[in-house]
């Protein structure tokens, strides 16, 4: 099961840098399976949960897209920062699952002298087993401004120490390119695992390069990578939404803001039912006040959740019901 074991997030939003888990070049415990994050108001814990959300739409639809319906680059870099050479950048520290080696994939995102946004630079590192006390790794793809190099299939790519500068990365694509050539006029080379190499020019750098070569089997890293954000959900739950009257239907899952909260009960009553009986039971546990939850079905096939509190025969309905209940 793919695992976010951590997360380091630059300059997005009021989030200069934080760090939550465990990254490649820290001893910090990693992220678990279920991760509650606390604080005062206006700490940042919605930019964090934003920050996932950012990520997901510069994978689905591109970084100007991600960044226009947030208001714009500018409203996203955190404050201070100069727009012309500032960039916010994500680093996710993942595993595919428990057997396979961590990868760390990075990704920085800038403006252009135009004002609009594209990916600076985007890396995606494995470290293996055999190397993770030596910091030694395996570089598997470097971009910078849509021009990178990608190693192929299960290759053991470029051994490289830590980070890998944006120098570093353009040298390196040029001695790939610089192989490939020598290669093409038929002269003895022999260097460090550039066979297994090749070189990327992406059409638009407004575009991830894991969107692209995430499509392709031979690159087996960055397809579980960007499965991986694929698969993320992500739900603002507001309790006015949730409060509306809902259409008769059954949906598995809830809606970015919970309007559809009646039909995901619906269809949980539908499918699991013991199970649900056994989750109102125990919500209505561990709310002060509350005897009892229960449903109705209308005469139009809608769901309704009926809440009983304690002091009243007559029991309240969801669109009556305080936010914190």
């Amino acid at each position: 099961m793919p695992q976010l074991l951590g997360i380091r997030i630059f300059n997005f939003k009021g989030l200069k840098d934080i760090t939550l888990g465990k990254l490649r070049n820290n001893n910090a415990k990693p992220l678990t399976n279920l991760s509650v994050v606390i604080g005062k108001n206006g700490a940042g814990k919605s930019s964090i949960f934003e920050a996932f959300g950012f990520m997901s739409d510069c994978l689905k639809n591109g970084v100007e897209y991600a960044c226009d319906v947030r208001g714009g680059f500018s409203k996203l870099i955190s404050k201070g920062c100069d727009l012309t050479k500032s960039s916010i950048t994500f680093v996710f520290y993942f595993k595919n699952n428990e057997d396979d080696n961590p990868i760390t994939y990075a990704v920085s995102i800038g403006q252009d002298q135009n004002t609009r946004p594209y990916v600076v630079q985007e890396s995606l590192i494995q470290t293996d087993d055999e190397f993770i006390f030596q910091d030694e790794h395996s570089l598997i793809m470097f971009f910078y401004n849509g021009r990178g190099v990608v190693w192929k299939e299960l290759s053991t790519g470029k051994k490289i120490k830590s980070e890998i500068t944006y120098k570093e990365g353009l040298k390196l694509i040029n001695d790939v390119e610089n192989w490939s050539n020598r290669v093409a006029e038929d002269l003895s080379v022999d260097e460090d695992n550039l066979d297994d190499a090749q070189i990327v020019n992406l059409e638009d750098n407004r575009h991830l390069a894991i969107t692209s070569l995430g499509a392709f089997k031979q690159h087996p890293r960055i397809v579980a990578f960007r499965k991986f954000i694929e698969n993320w959900y992500i739900s603002y739950f507001s309790p006015d939404s949730a409060r509306m009257l809902p259409l008769a239907g059954v949906q598995k899952h809830i809606s970015l803001h919970g309007e559809n909260l009646a039909n995901v009960v619906q269809y949980m009553q539908r499918e699991h039912p013991d199970r649900f009986k056994t989750v109102l039971e125990r919500i209505s546990s561990k709310i002060p006040g509350i005897e009892k939850i229960d449903t109705e079905t209308t005469s139009d096939g809608r769901l309704l959740l009926k809440f009983y509190s304690q002091g009243f025969e007559e029991p309240f309905y969801a669109q009556q019901m305080s936010d914190g209940t």
